[in-house]
Formats: structure tokens, C-alpha cells, sequence
């Protein structure tokens, strides 16, 4: 559906070029949903705006259901337009002077589609996402939830088959996100549309992606899918942003298979190898989260079984997550019991060794 080769996109600023996008390669395939993951400035939105023809990279090739709309060998361009796909913006870039009905029936007047198939497709689509009784409405008269069905439904009336999103949810208060996040899954497989969404928000990426590709500095640092990317990061950057909030210094004292023993601050610790091979006496980062800490009783045995004192503890609606004290080290813990622990309670954690990810230590450390 979608092909990338090699893309790279320059700025040039006041303090000299920025590289937004560096040599980036990727495939989108029919009827799955790509997820663009990772902090602002990492270049998830400018890859977005070269696809949609809203960008002009620098160099590399862009291919949209098999026919190439840029090139730098050949010096093609195919304006957005003519591009055969649809996009829903952050901004819900709808006509304030146009009802719901005339919104999301602009793109087929556009394309000179007859009135009568105009009208019974928006009618179709207004049903699919639950706007059929606010055809007449104008965009004023609708809630921010409502602007934004209205925006997808302008998005899939088209029927290209292929939707960008730009942070379509980030506007949204928790509940409509998570209302509106759920109902896109729903029509994502009714419809059976291709996907490319743009996201920082860990949660929506890991709910609505086939594949995520997590960015890093205009590169793509993981692309695969939510389980693998959330579960075996293959880097120190993947694994943070992902959520393993927890990092300790340590040392490589052994190694058998992808099982790797490290020496920390907090004691000697077992954990899985991840990314670049490591070798005996390597420095290295050990990584978990914190809801792969278990609180234990004082008596347990095995690896990765630690004691300490709670610093600090906060309620997260779900779950409480304590912040401990071990060895000097500040470590987050999370618990599902409902009775909250006072600080300077001491207490036992185990560390699940399989959950442990322990990666090259970064340059300069």
C-alpha cells in the first residue's frame, strides 16, 4: 500500500540544517494500521507530511498504492491531491460555515462524484459513526468528541482506502479519547481501511496498531508489533519510552544464551540481553518496569529478591506505585492491593529476571 525507501528531510534554520528524517525506510501493507510512535521533535510527523505530499523531502522515494508520488531520482512530485488518500488532522479542520452532512461530503463535490452517490455515501458513513442525526448541524453546534467523528468520517467517505491520522485524539478529554480510540478500532475493521497514525501516547499506539514504529531522532529505532515493541525492546531509548521506568548501573558478570548476569548497586541481578551483543565486564544499563516489581514476604528466595524502604507513595486511581529506597537507589514499584503502605515501611521486592531487559550502556558512560 504504502513504501518508503530511503527518506531523508533537512531544515535549514537560523543555526544551520536539521535532519528531520534520516535515511528512513519502512513498508505500510493493506488494511493494517502503522502506528508512528515517539516524543515531539523525533520526526513521527514530518514522515507523516511527506506521505501526505504536505512536505518536500530532501532526498528518497515514496510509493502510495504502487505508483511512485516522490522520487529525487526521477524529480517526481504528485501533489497531495492526486495522491489518493485522506487525512485527519490534530486540528479538526473542518468548514465552520458547512453543515455535517456538506463536511463530510467536500471531497466527493471535489472529485465531481454525482450528487445522488455523494448522498447516499455520506448518509452511509454519518450512520457508521453515529452522526446520523447530525447531518444539518454545523460544526459550532457539536462537542470536540463530535468534530472529530466528523473529521473521520470526511477521512473514510472518500474511500481511498488509505487514512493518515495526525494526533487525531490529543485534544480530547481521557474519556472521549478512549471512547473515540475504541470506536476507530471498531471501524478500522469494518471498514478494513489502511492506516498511518501518529501518536505519543503509549496506550493509543499499543490499542490501535497491527505495527508500531517507534522514532528516534528521524530514524526508525523498533518497527513490529505491539507485544514485541512493548515486551523485547532491542534498545535503551525503545525500552524508556515504552515505560521501563526503572535503570540501574551495572556491569556484565556472566552470560549463558540471551540470559545475562550483572553486578548493580543494589546486588547482583539476572536479566535477558537485549540489542547489541554484550560481552563479561561490559557496562550496561538493567531496565524493568515497575509493575513487573512483586511485592514479596521477607522470607522469599531466588534472583533478583531485594529489601527496602518506602519513600514515597502515590495513588493512581488503579494502582498504587511506591517509590523505594534500596541501596541508595530510587526504584518505582506498583501494587493492585488496596492498603497503602506509610512511608518508611520496609518491605520486598522480587524482580521478574524475564522482564529484566539489560542493554549496552550508553556512549560516555
Amino acid at each position: 500500500m504504502v513504501q518508503v525507501r530511503n527518506l531523508t528531510k533537512t531544515f535549514q534554520t537560523k543555526r544551520g540544517e536539521v535532519t528531520a528524517l534520516s535515511h528512513v525506510s519502512l513498508d505500510v501493507h493493506r488494511g493494517e494500521v502503522l502506528v508512528l510512535l515517539g516524543p515531539s521533535g523525533c520526526g513521527k510527523t514530518t514522515l507523516l507530511r511527506c506521505v501526505a505530499g504536505l512536505e518536500h523531502p530532501s532526498s528518497g522515494e515514496i510509493s502510495v498504492h504502487g505508483q511512485s508520488v516522490f522520487s529525487s531520482a526521477s524529480d517526481t512530485v504528485i501533489p497531495p491531491e492526486k495522491r489518493n488518500l485522506s487525512m485527519v488532522f490534530q486540528s479538526y479542520a473542518l468548514w465552520p460555515h458547512m453543515t455535517v452532512a456538506e463536511n463530510v461530503g467536500y471531497p466527493l463535490r471535489v472529485s465531481k462524484i454525482d450528487k445522488r452517490e455523494i448522498a447516499e455515501r455520506v448518509h452511509a458513513v454519518l450512520a457508521t459513526t453515529g452522526l446520523e442525526k447530525f447531518g444539518a448541524n454545523y460544526p459550532g453546534q457539536l462537542s470536540g468528541g463530535q468534530q472529530q467523528r466528523v473529521a473521520l468520517a470526511r477521512a473514510l467517505v472518500a474511500n481511498d482506502g488509505l487514512v493518515l491520522f495526525d494526533e487525531p485524539l490529543s485534544n480530547l478529554d481521557a474519556k472521549v479519547r478512549e471512547r473515540l480510540r475504541d470506536e476507530l478500532i471498531e471501524m478500522q475493521q469494518q471498514f478494513g481501511f489502511t492506516a498511518i497514525y501518529v501518536t505519543h501516547d503509549q496506550i493509543e499506539a499499543a490499542a490501535l496498531a497491527h505495527r508500531i514504529a517507534v522514532m528516534e531522532v528521524g530514524k526508525v529505532a523498533q518497527l513490529g508489533d505491539p507485544v514485541d515493541i512493548f515486551s523485547a525492546p532491542r534498545s535503551r531509548y525503545v525500552a524508556d519510552f515504552v515505560g521501563y521506568g526503572n535503570e540501574l548501573p551495572g556491569t556484565v558478570a556472566a552470560l549463558e544464551g540471551d540470559a545475562v548476569s550483572v553486578q548493580t548497586p543494589i546486588g547482583p541481578m539476572q536479566g535477558v540481553a537485549a540489542g547489541a551483543e554484550l560481552k563479561p565486564g561490559a557496562p550496561v544499563a538493567v531496565m524493568f518496569r515497575p509493575e513487573h516489581c512483586e511485592i514479596v514476604d521477607a522470607a522469599s528466595a531466588g534472583a533478583n529478591i531485594f529489601r527496602g524502604r518506602v519513600e514515597q507513595s502515590i495513588f493512581l486511581g488503579s494502582y498504587l506505585e511506591y517509590r523505594l529506597n534500596i541501596a541508595g537507589q530510587k526504584l518505582a514499584v506498583r501494587s493492585m492491593h488496596a492498603t497503602r503502605l506509610a512511608n518508611g515501611t520496609e518491605l520486598t521486592i522480587a524482580i521478574n529476571p524475564r522482564a529484566t531487559g539489560v542493554f549496552a550502556a550508553p556512549s560516555g558512560t
